[in-house]
């Protein structure tokens, strides 16, 4: 949450929003921004160092305890430039990013930058008015939407996990905007390819589009930096429990991340994104270190599905 945006770009973009939650003040000089945090405000602030739009509207709702944040985009680092969230060899970072790379800069020195905090950052394409911004359902795959037989890729091998189409297509979730986000290190491994993931995908949007349930789009892990091969080699963002196939969607769709829901089955589902909300379904991983509230089946979670609504405030562990 944050006080003041203070624009060194894009200040007509982000005055037009006529949001009530922050000022915005055009960038003028550094003594404005010590001026600022001396008077113990707490700013975001837009650099002309990066073209990438932060989302606005979600890094408000972001729980993040500071005076001053900024923004810095990398999309595939190169040796001592840009850091991965956790490392500091800068020297290793170029293993850490395929896909996504994108980060806030928390409490850093803006000049020197000598030591200083990494969050993982949303973004968005263009600014969108704060009005248009939706709830959401973020699925793991095997095991959530279909059962998992073990690296399943084959069309004839879909199977729907029990009650899973009736509860997205019950009137509590309707109002959800649905994803699907998976890792698929079977790519990684060479058992199969992207092209079967993206069939396999496709034939489950098919079905669930049967029953009146939109997928509205689909993120793809597909690395795994101890058993991966060739161009899937890599350690990702995207790679749960990273956030970025989340911060991917969110840079196309206007996601309210503070009143969305991550479901999945195993505790690497619960992402390292603090603002989101995350259930686990009971299935075929061991779930006694799940960060998360577990039910046991889709008929329980449907049953209780007021809790997408108030979970959050409700201070609820279990079911």
């Amino acid at each position: 949450m944050f006080d003041i945006i203070l624009c060194q770009r894009d200040y007509n973009e982000i005055k037009a929003l006529k949001s009530e939650l922050f000022e915005v003040q055009q960038w003028q000089s550094d003594q404005q921004l010590k001026d600022l945090i001396a008077q113990k405000k707490k700013i975001l602030l837009i650099t002309d160092k990066c073209e990438i739009r932060p989302d606005l509207f979600n890094l408000y709702h972001m729980p993040l305890e500071t005076n001053c944040m900024f923004h810095h985009y990398c999309e595939e680092v190169v040796d001592g430039d840009g850091f991965f969230p956790g490392v500091q060899d800068l020297i290793l970072c170029k293993d850490f990013y395929r896909d996504s790379g994108i980060f806030l800069v928390v409490n850093g020195d803006f000049g020197a930058l000598p030591t200083f905090e990494k969050k993982v950052m949303p973004t968005v394409a263009d600014y969108i008015s704060f009005d248009q911004y939706q709830r959401a359902i973020f699925l793991d795959r095997d095991g959530i939407i279909n059962i998992d037989h073990s690296y399943v890729h084959k069309i004839d091998d879909l199977e729907f996990v029990s009650g899973i189409k009736d509860f997205l297509s019950c009137s509590q979730a309707q109002s959800f905007q649905k994803f699907i986000v998976t890792n698929q290190s079977g790519v990684a491994r060479g058992k199969f390819s992207l092209e079967d993931v993206r069939l396999f995908n496709d034939e489950i949007k098919r079905q669930l589009a049967e029953v009146g349930v939109e997928i509205k789009a689909v993120e793809v892990a597909p690395y795994h930096f101890e058993k991966g091969v060739g161009d899937f080699k890599w350690h990702s963002l995207t790679r749960k429990p990273y956030p970025g196939m989340v911060l991917k969607i969110t840079h196309q769709f206007p996601v309210d991340i503070k009143n969305s829901w991550m479901i999945g089955d195993k505790p690497s589902d619960h992402l390292e994104l603090d603002s989101l909300n995350y259930v686990h379904l009971r299935g075929n991983y061991d779930l006694a270190l799940a960060k998360s509230p577990i039910a046991e089946d889709f008929d329980q979670l449907k049953k209780h599905s007021i809790l997408f609504l108030y979970f959050s405030h409700s201070g609820l562990t279990e079911f």
